[in-house]
């Protein structure tokens, strides 16, 4: 049986207001899963919280989720809902998590690299991160390379971007440098929120093209996207959100060819077709 990413009863809540309401869903290894819907339905905030990146109550006041581990399942949230400190306990208990089992693709990705830094230093830094969690030998300069040549990059393009600086990135290049980063540091999962947003038509299809192939290599990517066309016809399934929940999901084949049994689906989906998805 493949690895597989659980979250499941996720509950969001601040105040009166519920915005994630008992979502559950799952990634497996080697699947690119889409969770789709419109701006305010609560999609980023549940990739979010796969990372411990939302506040606990108000914020997170339940959620379940099981992350594989060489050492076992672990559960970052059984222990955190309700502690005292709830802040500190969260980063505690994704310490674990964040970066060293999920990965995560942020919607700015310029902005999440360091700019005093070369591309290459920082993703042998988290090669580097990697090895001295898992008692290997420090990687050599040479080895960024590799690293973002399975971002996307060909041999040529991948030692010329490993001496330049953020700055001197396109958006689309930084995504990909991002997306090496996360390889080097050994993430079995990836989190993309909204990734292609700001870039052009023929950047968005080649990025999409590139986590295609890293799930087919054994990654479970899940990407977070308001436009279903972008991953439509390649996501191995479709969660679709609306207003808080989870309302219906399919599989790459149900979506070709079927009817969504929601007013939300059908908007989406109907939306996409007139975009030749």
């Amino acid at each position: 049986m493949p690895d597989v990413l659980h979250l499941e009863e996720l509950v969001i809540r601040v105040g009166p207001r519920t915005l994630v309401d008992r979502v559950s869903l799952s990634v497996s290894a080697g699947e690119l899963a889409g969770l789709v819907g419109a701006s305010g339905s609560g999609k980023t905030l549940t990739c979010r919280s796969l990372l411990g990146l939302v506040d606990l109550a108000p914020g997170v006041i339940s959620a379940q989720l099981r992350v594989p581990a060489p050492e076992g399942i672990v559960r970052p949230y059984d222990a955190i809902l309700g502690a005292a400190a709830p802040r500190r306990a969260r980063d505690r208990a994704f310490s674990r998590v964040r970066g060293r089992l999920v990965g995560y693709l942020a919607q700015n990705a310029p902005a999440a690299l360091d700019p005093l830094r070369q591309v290459g230093y920082q993703v042998r830094s988290a090669a580097a991160l990697a090895a001295r969690e898992a008692r290997r030998p420090r990687p050599s300069r040479a080895e960024a390379v590799p690293w973002l040549v399975r971002a996307g990059f060909d041999p040529p393009e991948a030692r010329r971007i490993d001496r330049l600086y953020p700055h001197q990135l396109s958006g689309g290049m930084a995504q990909r440098v991002a997306i090496a980063q996360v390889l080097a540091r050994g993430s079995a999962f990836l989190v993309a929120d909204e990734p292609m947003t700001g870039l052009d038509a023929t950047i968005q299809q080649r990025l999409v093209r590139v986590l295609r192939t890293l799930a087919d290599d054994g990654l479970g990517v899940l990407v977070v996207t308001h436009d279903l066309g972008l991953i439509g016809g390649i996501a191995d399934r479709i969660h679709l959100m609306d207003a808080g929940r989870l309302v219906e999901s399919w599989s790459r084949e149900e979506l070709a060819s079927g009817t969504p049994s929601t007013l939300a689906g059908q908007r989406l989906v109907d939306a996409a077709r007139r975009g030749a998805w």
